[in-house]
């Protein structure tokens, strides 16, 4: 997903899910939660997307006044992924992962089961 060119002033107490709603609205995109900041750091070359109740005033007075780091604006339609479909991301029964954790605590498991019911 290709991020949006826009620059926009911050306040202080706007959280990351403030701006990118400020964003939608100012380039007559539709308002939504899959919009995200990412965050690029140049120097580590990694990117991560800012937690919607971040305060991006606090993300960007963390740079360097020389930096080259930049921040996005996306739509990330998998933002809320884990969520929506949890059972793909956490541990299906069938996963090889589950079934060694199951072996390796038996006991736990068990534990488990009986305050589920």
């Amino acid at each position: 997903s290709s991020g949006i060119n826009a620059e926009s002033g911050v306040e202080q107490k706007q959280t990351a899910w403030d701006v990118c709603q400020i964003l939608a609205e100012k380039n007559y995109f539709k308002a939504g939660t899959d919009w995200a900041l990412v965050e690029h750091v140049t120097d580590l070359k990694i990117e991560r997307q800012l937690e919607d109740h971040v305060i991006v005033y606090d993300v960007l007075n963390s740079w360097s006044r020389d930096s080259t780091n930049k921040m996005y604006f996306r739509n990330n339609a998998r933002k809320f992924e884990l969520f929506r479909r949890p059972q793909q991301y956490l541990f299906p029964d069938d996963s090889p992962m589950y079934i060694t954790h199951i072996h390796k605590h038996p006991r736990k498991e068990a534990v488990l089961k009986e305050t589920e019911q």
